[in-house]
């Protein structure tokens, strides 16, 4: 992949819907997967919220 290529890439916008879990999908992961997605899902919010410093 090319430069450029990853770079269109990272222009991409995510809703919520996106990367939410509902309750239908919820219900089906195991223990371990609802421990990973928590997991991701707190380092995203640690990194969203360090580049909302970076702004001030």
């Amino acid at each position: 992949m090319g430069a450029g290529a990853h770079r269109d890439l990272a222009q991409v916008s995510v809703t919520f819907e996106d990367v939410a879990v509902f309750w239908e999908e919820w219900s089906l992961l195991t223990e371990t997967q609802r421990h990973l997605y928590h997991d991701v899902m707190l380092e995203n919010l640690e990194l969203v919220v360090s580049l909302a410093f970076l702004c001030f």
